[in-house]
């Protein structure tokens, strides 16, 4: 009877911190990201085609992200990774959205890299066309990768998921994104 009695103790402490975990998490899900810096980049053709959707894909990545995030049972985001970064249409909700949080931006687009690191905070690094390449020295808790497959060939995919996979921790979440 004892060892019943332990398992359904046990049991309960279990659910007591999942059900607390998962209140956390619920309040990071319904929380808006406030602060959001409006600035954007000079060059930043996207933005001049359709000024609208600059900060309304922050918002819908960062949706995406929050349920990953639920799913998984994190309770916070220490170190993101966004690949492509652009001119940091989704890092800049992001960096509003998990404001403690250290931000790497990545693109072939230098003068993007560039504005993410001086607007946001974000660690610059430089892309390469091939994943093998990019050189970067930390590992993540979360890896957006937004629209990068999208145009890449399906042949050029393997390479990119495998950077996304070495540079991820153990309980790490990748959320790759494409259209096709």
């Amino acid at each position: 009877m004892p060892t019943a009695r332990r398992d359904a103790i046990t049991m309960g402490q279990n659910a007591t911190q999942t059900s607390i975990k998962v209140g956390r998490l619920k309040d990071l899900f319904d929380q808006e990201a406030t602060q959001i810096v409006s600035e954007t980049a000079p060059k930043d053709q996207m933005y001049r085609t359709d000024p609208s959707r600059n900060f309304r894909w922050g918002h819908e990545a960062l949706r995406c992200i929050k349920l990953a995030v639920l799913a998984a049972g994190k309770d916070d985001l220490k170190n993101i990774f966004d690949l492509p970064c652009g001119h940091g249409w989704v890092l800049r909700t992001l960096k509003a959205a998990f404001p403690e949080a250290g931000i790497t931006a990545c693109d072939l687009n230098r003068d993007g890299v560039d504005f993410c690191a001086r607007a946001f905070g974000a660690t610059p690094v430089y892309a390469r066309k091939l994943p093998e390449q990019i050189q970067i020295e930390s590992s993540f808790d979360l890896i957006w990768c937004g629209s990068l497959l999208t145009h890449l060939d399906f042949e050029r995919w393997p390479g990119f998921l495998r950077l996304s996979q070495s540079l991820l921790v153990q309980d790490g979440i990748s959320r790759e994104v494409t259209s096709r």
